[in-house]
């Protein structure tokens, strides 16, 4: 479990946002926060919060911490949305500025989606909106992952819960495919050598869905250099820049579209340790 103190620093931020702060601006006659304001002052304690925790690498208190977001009543795409990907943004910030090696930030930033994906699985059965899921991945055996995260974060600020699996195995795809319900899943390309076959990797990706309706994106790389016709690889978008993808996902599987209405809990013994 988590440490003890974990408790109370959550409920004492809740504390400053919601009783000090307003108090503070009555004493100083200002005028009071308006409910948008003090909801943007709580995301980002709830930010700091968990990049503090993520930089310490105290897994289980993270783990803990987004499950007392649950419980305070945060909905599923709220905390995707408005927490994980500003924590996986200043992730990528502290590598830019040189804060945080490159090994620091592919670690750190797959346990953040590990958790992502575990919540997905076991809290999102507490979510009362229907919402996209997501899979990105590179295509096994690629090496650079990093640019995944930055486009997974731009998926999540367009309202896909999106999960990354930074160095999974086909097996390991279509396992994930198989035990949970995705809406897509986005393979990175960074070589053309790794387009041989791609077409039959495709087709058996759907056919290892567990929903019927899979969305298959593709993108990287590879796509800008090869002189091969795009549509010759049976995904349903092929895209290399990622404004564009987004916004032909969005067309591809509109929210009030989406094969899912609501999340279905993986099996038990299936989880992803948070340790």
């Amino acid at each position: 479990m988590s440490p003890p103190e974990n408790g109370w620093e959550n409920r004492l931020a809740q504390a400053i946002v919601s009783m000090v702060i307003p108090r503070l601006y009555d004493a100083h006659r200002m005028p009071r926060a308006t409910s948008a304001a003090v909801a943007t002052l709580r995301r980002r304690t709830h930010v700091d919060r968990i990049v503090g925790l993520v930089l310490s690498d105290r897994h289980e208190a993270q783990w803990q911490f987004l499950v007392d977001l649950v419980e305070e009543g945060l909905d599923l795409d709220d905390i995707f949305l408005h927490v994980m990907a500003p924590t996986i943004r200043q992730i990528g910030v502290l590598w830019e500025e040189d804060r945080l090696s490159f090994v620091d930030v592919t670690t750190k930033s797959a346990h953040l989606q590990q958790m992502m994906r575990r919540m997905a699985s076991e809290l999102a059965v507490t979510s009362q909106r229907s919402t996209r899921r997501l899979l990105l991945a590179p295509v096994p055996g690629e090496q650079h992952t990093f640019g995944l995260f930055v486009l997974a974060e731009m998926f999540l600020r367009a309202g896909w819960a999106t999960l990354v699996e930074p160095a999974a195995t086909w097996e390991e795809l279509h396992n994930d495919l198989a035990t949970q319900q995705f809406d897509a899943i986005g393979l990175s390309v960074g070589s053309e050598r790794m387009l041989e076959g791609m077409a039959g990797s495709v087709a058996s990706l759907r056919a290892a869905a567990l929903s019927p309706d899979l969305r298959v994106f593709l993108g990287g790389w590879a796509f800008q250099a090869t002189q091969e016709p795009l549509e010759g690889y049976g995904a349903d978008l092929v895209e290399t820049d990622a404004l564009a993808a987004i916004a032909k996902a969005d067309m591809l599987c509109p929210r009030r579209d989406c094969a899912l209405s609501s999340y279905q809990s993986i099996p038990e013994g299936l989880g992803i340790d948070s340790g």
